[in-house]
């Protein structure tokens, strides 16, 4: 399904104003998930980020061999699964090489792109990879390896399974002891040494100290930790209801639970584990039991269960459902595979419509909440965009636009361009505002909204003349708005960075040239000067008038036309009647116009309708022209690259063949606008000069022509045939120079 600005909007509202909090599953915006909140993944890495690490950094045992292969090939890998510290010793080795600036690249990178992004000196680079492939041959290694190395940068690659190759060393990362992270963490405390085990995840152990920095009790810490989930067998419907259906309204949970008794029988009262609010919404007692559910019922679950929950699924997925995305989310850190297979795929790709390209797109975003799923929902976002079917590259395109591309801006705004360019043109208005709801979200969840912007103006300064893609680009950018206040996204924007008019100045002069889109460009321009700044709008003006100064023309349709007043068509003359009265001698109704011609009819206009009989309570008369084949001109004009625009004169042979039906409608102002609508034409005499007009004169009769095979010219009561194109050389007078 393609979506809708409306539906598109409303697929973000919902997750920003109804967000899943990674970490407890419940409903509301996440403290550390604020509007605004600087939360991207790549490019410079944060000071705070770098400080948090050092803070509590224990020395691990291979840290030492990591710093080695850093100082002598500039380049060394760190192998090793999730949560073993693997990230902090990559930061902590390259911010003792380079204290000030590391930067973090993408999570997908190929070995191939990394041998071939510029890097520089004296800078650390962090690639936190979702998985290289095994076969990966070893010269891309040493490519990778030789580019850093002459550049003077250093790169760190974490991976989850070695790389079997010689040029690069590849470190096995070992966890430092479970002491020395504790006394990091909670320096003279050994309340918990004894919690964890000896595979311990440092993400757990370090949550857990910083909840007692935080005020935190050990007991309850402790608790926490011990938790256990057990249930019977018939809670099982009611637990997997409420794993993705948290928060539903009473109502909406029953009907789900249902629906899933009717494949799944469940016969025990409501399990301890859940608890109950005043107005009947359903909740885990600790949120933690989501997970712990899921864990379980993979465990018990037997295929034939899991097929019934995959069903369910299918059957009771809602538009937006974020509960069941949550859901899915959390399922995803327990068996990727199988969310990807029975969910994600089949969703994205359309097989249940929109509601389900919906919740997949709210699966990935929900899963960007989490540091170890973050590069797995680029990876698929990604898979979609660049293998997918064209429903799935539409699907990606609402997915990059959201929390995906204010992890990854960088990659968004490429990945969204690139489909932009491979796009029809029947869905390129997809991906156009895929670009403005990008802008939009960047411009009230992130810092990078500019980075939108300075592609588009990119485009205009390469692209001579720019093409319909940009162009459109540019005006849905300018024309989007976000958030439940429906704000303009670009005033947002340039009340974060205000030093940027220059640039929207610059995207607002080039909409404003669009033919055939001014309007749409005008009332944009209208609505952001109702919502800037006085500072704002008078920078705006500023950039427009002098952008515009020795360069701004009319639109085509304001430019003078080579007939005056045109004679109107069909209808040649229409005047009101005066009320019938009630007298023995009085003039015939007929008498109060113009007798008719023999190629004229009559219509009279009674208590709104129009008719051919005369009669008392008719208001008003018209006369239509019947002749048979009559030549209707219709004219405007195109501009040259010189002062003196073209002149198109299109005439149509036209007949009428019912009075009645055309007596409401100009004829000749519908062509006009048909004709014009047709935004092509217009710019096909922009790079020639007036004595090309032989040349314009063919390609436009060519373009009208197929135009009008496409879109025939048609008006009830009315036959329409085009009968002959030309192209003159319009004759510019004294009145159009005043």
């Amino acid at each position: 399904m393609r979506p809708s600005d409306h539906k598109w909007a409303e697929v973000v509202n919902v997750f920003y104003n109804c967000r899943v909090d990674g970490r407890d599953a419940t409903f509301g915006v996440s403290g550390a998930q604020g509007t605004g909140h600087f939360r991207r993944e790549t490019g410079r890495l944060d000071a705070n980020d770098v400080t948090r690490v050092l803070a509590h950094f224990a020395e691990p045992p291979r840290q030492e061999a990591v710093q080695k292969a850093l100082a002598t090939d500039h380049m060394v890998a760190i192998e090793g699964p999730h949560r073993t510290g693997k990230r902090s010793g990559a930061i902590v080795a390259l911010h003792r090489k380079a204290p000030d600036d590391i930067f973090v690249l993408s999570p997908v990178s190929t070995l191939k792109e990394l041998a071939k992004h510029d890097y520089e000196r004296g800078k650390g680079y962090l690639v936190d990879h979702v998985g290289i492939p095994a076969a990966e041959p070893e010269q891309t290694w040493g490519a990778v390896r030789d580019v850093v190395r002459e550049a003077g940068a250093f790169l760190v690659v974490t991976l989850q399974k070695p790389a079997d190759v010689d040029v690069v060393l590849c470190v096995h990362w070992e966890r430092p002891p479970l002491e020395d992270v504790l006394h990091a963490h909670l320096p003279g405390d050994e309340s918990l040494h004894h919690a964890f085990p000896a595979d311990y995840d440092m993400t757990a152990v370090a949550k857990a100290a910083a909840r007692i920095r935080a005020g935190t009790s050990v007991d309850e810490v402790l608790a926490g930790l011990s938790a256990k989930t057990s249930f019977e067998d018939g809670h099982i419907p009611e637990l997997v209801t409420l794993v993705f259906s948290p928060g539903v309204e009473l109502d909406e949970f029953d009907r789900r639970l249902a629906a899933l008794k009717a494949r799944m029988p469940g016969t025990a009262p409501e399990s301890d584990l859940i608890t109950v609010d005043e107005n009947g919404v359903r909740q885990f007692k600790d949120p933690g039991d989501q997970t712990r559910v899921l864990a379980e019922l993979n465990e018990r679950l037997p295929k034939a269960g899991w097929d019934s929950i995959r069903a369910w699924l299918h059957e009771i997925v809602r538009e937006n459902d974020l509960p069941v995305a949550s859901g899915l989310a959390k399922l995803a850190e327990i068996d990727l595979v199988d969310v990807e297979r029975s969910f994600l795929q089949p969703w994205s790709a359309g097989d249940i419509g929109w509601r389900g390209q919906t919740t997949a797109t709210l699966v990935l975003w929900t899963m960007c909440l989490q540091e170890s799923s973050l590069p797995i929902a680029l990876r698929i976002v990604k898979g979609w965009a660049q293998q997918g079917t064209a429903t799935q590259r539409q699907t990606a395109a609402v997915a990059l636009s959201g929390e995906i591309g204010v992890r990854f801006p960088a990659e968004a705004v490429d990945e969204i361009w690139r489909l932009l360019q491979r796009s029809s043109p029947s869905d390129e208005g997809v991906y156009t505002a895929a670009v403005a709801r990008l802008f939009a979200t960047l411009a009230q969840e992130g810092d990078d909204s500019g980075l939108v912007l300075e592609l588009l103006g990119h485009r205009l300064n390469a692209e001579k003349p720019a093409s319909q893609q940009v162009l459109r680009s540019v005006l849905d950018v300018l024309s989007v708005r976000h958030g439940l206040a429906d704000d303009l996204a670009v005033g947002t924007f340039l009340d974060r960075e205000p030093e940027r008019a220059e640039l929207v100045g610059t995207l607002w002069d080039a909409a404003l040239r669009e033919p055939g889109r001014q309007r749409e460009a005008l009332d944009a321009l209208l609505a952001g000067f109702e919502r800037f700044t006085p500072e704002q709008a008078r920078e705006i003006r500023e950039v427009l008038a002098k952008r515009q100064a020795h360069t701004w023309h009319p639109p085509p349709e304001t430019f003078t036309e080579e007939e005056e007043d045109p004679e109107p068509y069909p209808v040649v003359e229409r005047r009101p009647l005066r009320p019938a009265r009630k007298r023995l001698l009085r003039k015939s109704r007929t008498d109060e116009v113009s007798k008719p011609q023999a190629h004229e009819v009559l219509v009279y206009e009674v208590d709104g309708s129009f008719v051919l009989e005369a009669s008392k309570s008719a208001t008003s008369v018209a006369v239509v022209d019947m002749t048979r084949d009559k030549p209707v001109v219709v004219s405007f004009l195109i501009r040259s690259r010189e002062r003196t625009p073209f002149a198109v004169r299109v005439t149509f042979a036209c007949t009428v063949t019912d009075p009645v039906r055309v007596v409401a409608d100009d004829a000749r102002t519908f062509m006009h606008n048909r004709l014009t609508s047709h935004r092509r034409v217009f710019q096909l005499g922009t790079g020639r000069a007036v004595s090309e007009v032989d040349v314009v004169r063919r390609d436009v009769t060519a373009q009208i022509r197929a135009f009008l095979h496409v879109r025939p010219m048609s008006m009830t009561g009315l036959t329409i045939r085009l009968a002959d194109v030309d192209v003159l050389a319009y004759q510019v007078r004294d009145e159009d120079v005043s």
